[in-house]
């Protein structure tokens, strides 16, 4: 991989916004060196089988107890640091729009003072919807580039998820988009540094799982 500088903010990012990733970049200013790939392919897409069939149950029978949600990890990747925070920020993102607000003291301490600055753009157009869970993504790809700093290609769904308060139905169809990302060890916790759409990988397959609270 050649050495890059990568600067920004150019074109806030937005969440309806990740619709228009394709020109929208949130970003702080880093540097990367020759990065270590911990995978080169795209997450496998988990699959469930079809449910074998059963009799249906008599009137005597009793009810179904309701089956717990899977404990199963949504990627491999989950114990990297840097996903971590992206799955911390994409739980505390939606809680903060389900609040009421684009911000928040816990979500500004998942990222860099450059990337906290961009809340307002980054969040403020999904505020009055509801989230019926964390914002889904799934990584794709995680680069060590140093013992303090990841690259991590995401593909996260822009529309489809965040719903109409009134009716709970999708605000807008669903839509999955390629990010680039880019997490920072920094005072002793990592955070966020980078977001920036990407043109060197496609979402086009790749099913997002989106678990709910």
């Amino acid at each position: 991989m050649r050495k890059a500088m990568v600067c920004g903010p150019t074109t806030p990012l937005r969440w309806t916004l990740i619709a228009s990733l394709a020109t929208g970049v949130l970003a702080g200013c880093s540097s990367s060196g020759p990065a270590h790939e911990t995978s080169s392919s795209p997450a496998p897409v988990t699959t469930s089988a079809a449910p074998a069939t059963t009799p249906a149950p008599t009137s005597s029978s009793p009810s179904p107890s309701p089956k717990p949600k899977s404990s199963a990890p949504l990627s491999r990747f989950e114990a990297d640091p840097g996903v971590r925070v992206l799955r911390a920020w994409a739980r505390r993102a939606a809680q903060t729009i389900d609040n009421g607000h684009y911000t928040s003291a816990e979500l500004r301490a998942l990222l860099t003072p450059a990337v906290a600055a961009e809340m307002k753009q980054t969040l403020g157009t999904e505020v009055g919807l509801h989230y019926p869970g964390p914002a889904p993504f799934t990584p794709l790809r995680v680069a060590v580039t140093s013992p303090t700093s990841r690259k991590i290609d995401i593909c996260l769904v822009s529309d489809g998820f965040s719903q109409n308060k009134t009716t709970h139905k999708p605000a807008k169809p669903l839509r999955v988009v390629p990010v680039s990302t880019r997490e920072t060890l920094s005072g002793g916790r990592w955070r966020i540094s980078q977001l920036f759409s990407s043109t060197a990988f496609s979402c086009a397959r790749v099913k997002v799982p989106m678990p709910s609270w």
